[in-house]
């Protein structure tokens, strides 16, 4: 829209014009430069970057270093990408608005941009011919972005939707990651179609008519069809992001319904300072709620953080040493853990006890702790990640004798159980970094938080959830067990805790049992 912004929302626009790059701009050093140096300037100057960047790449990949060629290329194409992203919208900008002619009667037309320039001259149409180029090079640039996307949608199916916790798979395209990181999966492309959105904004929409008050009303029905948009659809993965849009989507509909009264009837009846003041506050809103959830997310970030440290928290010197007795190990680390068969022998455990052991051992460096889900008479109980498969983890709080035994005991009988209810045994862990059992994750939590519910009926879901029980507590009874201390081998384990909290329900409504840290097995 051709209008003279009002006060104080001019003001507002000159201060953000940086963040487009308008101070790049010859014309701000140079009064007199002609528009045509501004296209040349614009669409030049990404294209040396880039070729630079190029060069680099070329450079180390004959120079010697500890890069490997995929990380190298990697690098680059993440330079590449974020240029792009970063310089496309100004250029584009510029180039589109060297083709904004207004027409002045007698077949006269002038550039808006630049009055001094004659539309209908052949220098003219020569540039316009050149500028239509720039303009196809610069904007099929997202459609590489497209491609680079479309060559890993398996592996974007493959990932949790919700929180993309495979980061083992999310690093091998990390130079990707801020094109699709914002969004949901299934709109793992989505930024392509955001960057023509701003594009068609900028650029095409001034040249669809010359009439302000018809690009004011085609600007009003895409504001309104992005905002049903996002609103139906919610591509982002952060809800505070769908929200975020979703007002600036509102302040984009309000500023161009308050252009088009400005340049109508309604605007010769009303103070400017009033619409001045309205578009202030609506744009000013906008940057102030983004300001206020990009610091709490930083602040709940760092909070994180310093939970993350606590979590991660070393065992004493005294306690390596106690775990080492226990487990029968000669050598404990954070990330060398070596287990000593003639140590675990002396210890009481028989051969075939240890080599249990060994095979259930996870290292630390596989567990990656993500989440606090809360704290059992074991100890702490975490959401993790176990090379890319979601897992719980209870760490143990009090490492001594008498917990480690019985650790060892709960390892020792729990991998051996295998059960669609009973909670699947994923490993254990034992080192430095921490004492814990890693188990198959149940996000819906203990059967006591379900019994609170409300509309429970015995045929849907309760005789199931009891069905599911008693199937455990028969696979329990019924299995063999033998002593890792006296070899002998038992007909029958007891649970000895069972009870709603140390029953977990899944996704579909059905029980496994859980905790066997009192379990004993015994004859029948």
């Amino acid at each position: 829209m051709q209008i003279k912004l009002p006060y104080p929302f001019s003001t507002l626009v000159r201060f953000f014009s940086i963040l487009s790059l308008d101070v790049l701009n010859p014309d701000c050093l140079y009064a007199k430069t002609r528009v045509y140096r501004s296209v040349y300037f614009f669409s030049i100057g990404p294209a040396i970057l880039t070729a630079a960047n190029f060069v680099v790449y070329l450079f180390r990949q004959l120079a010697p270093g500890d890069w490997t060629p995929n990380e190298l290329k990697r690098q680059h194409t993440f330079v590449f990408l974020v240029g792009t992203f970063v310089a496309l919208p100004s250029v584009l900008r510029v180039q589109f608005s060297a083709l904004d002619c207004m027409p002045i009667g007698k077949g006269k037309s002038y550039l808006r941009e630049d009055t001094s320039v004659d539309c209908t001259t052949g220098s003219y149409k020569s540039f316009r011919t050149l500028d239509v180029f720039l303009i196809l090079g610069y904007a099929s640039i997202p459609v590489i972005w497209f491609w680079l996307l479309w060559r890993q949608r398996k592996t974007f199916a493959a990932l949790d939707g919700s929180s993309k916790s495979d980061k083992t798979t999310i690093m091998q395209f990390k130079h990707l990651s801020f094109l699709f990181e914002p969004y949901k999966t299934t709109f793992y492309a989505f930024e392509v179609f955001e960057t023509y959105r701003r594009v068609i904004f900028i650029g095409v929409l001034p040249l669809l008519t010359q009439n302000s008050p018809r690009r004011a009303a085609i600007g009003v029905v895409m504001s309104v069809c992005s905002l049903a948009f996002y609103r139906e659809f919610e591509p982002f993965s952060r809800r505070a992001n769908n929200l975020l849009v979703y007002v600036a989507q509102y302040t984009i509909l309000v500023t161009f319904l308050t252009g088009w009264a400005i340049d109508s009837d309604v605007g010769k009846h009303v103070d400017p300072l009033f619409f001045g003041v309205l578009l202030l506050i609506t744009n000013v809103v906008i940057v102030v709620l983004a300001c206020y959830m990009g610091g709490k997310r930083l602040i709940r970030e760092e909070y994180k953080d310093r939970r993350r440290a606590e979590w991660r928290k070393m065992l004493t010197t005294q306690e390596v040493k106690l775990v080492g007795k226990v487990m029968g190990e000669s050598h404990t680390t954070g990330e060398t853990i070596e287990m000593n068969p003639t140590l675990a022998a002396r210890m009481g455990n028989s051969e075939k006890t240890w080599k249990v052991l060994r095979q259930i051992l996870l290292r630390p460096t596989d567990v990656v702790i993500e989440s606090h889900l809360g704290v059992g008479a074991f100890g702490d109980v975490f959401k993790a990640n176990c090379l890319g498969q979601p897992v719980a983890v209870k760490k143990m709080k009090t490492i001594n004798e008498e917990n480690l035994r019985m650790f060892r005991a709960e390892v020792l009988l729990h991998a051996t159980l295998r059960h669609p209810n009973i909670v699947a045994f994923v490993g254990a862990c034992w080192s430095q970094n921490m004492v814990a059992l890693v188990l198959e994750l149940l996000p819906k939590g203990s059967m006591t938080k379900l019994l609170t519910e409300k509309g429970l009926v015995w045929d849907n879901p309760l005789l199931r959830l009891v069905t599911d029980c008693a199937r455990g507590m028969t696979y329990l009874h019924s299995r063999e067990y033998t002593d890792e201390v006296t070899e002998a081998t038992h007909k029958c384990v007891l649970h000895r805790d069972l009870k709603p909290d140390n029953v977990l329900v899944t996704n579909y409504i059905g029980a496994k049992i859980a905790d066997f840290g009192t379990s004993r097995a015994m004859d029948s």
